[in-house]
């Protein structure tokens, strides 16, 4: 699906911005501890992580962390890991690519003031 919407420019908005910020500072994080999880079949804390990205992601505009995090949940409450698995892998290479999108600007920025 690809990074769609990696902003309604939140460059533009700057309460947006900062809010978009801080997530993206944490992302990194949550992303290596969804990983750590997966493989670990701790399917209680992917799902927990899938939910705060659904919810926070979702609401600063990164509408891929909703729909895969929904799924995710449905897939734990129906007991399906093989599907869960797959779609943490999803959310996992979708924070991933919005990881990249966003030190490719941050180094862009720099180079402007250099």
């Amino acid at each position: 699906a690809g990074v769609q919407n990696l902003d309604a420019q939140p460059e533009n908005h700057p309460q947006l911005a900062k809010v978009s910020d801080t997530f993206l500072s944490s992302l990194e994080q949550r992303l290596t501890d969804l990983k750590y999880a997966a493989n670990n079949k701790d399917w209680l804390t992917v799902k927990k992580i899938a939910h705060t990205l659904k919810g926070s992601g979702g609401a600063i505009g990164f509408s891929q962390f909703t729909s895969i995090g929904i799924k995710i949940q449905q897939h734990f409450e129906s007991n399906n890991y093989t599907a869960l698995l797959e779609d943490s892998d999803k959310l996992y290479a979708y924070g991933q690519e919005l990881l990249k999108i966003r030190s490719e600007k941050l180094k862009n920025s720099q180079k402007q003031f250099i």
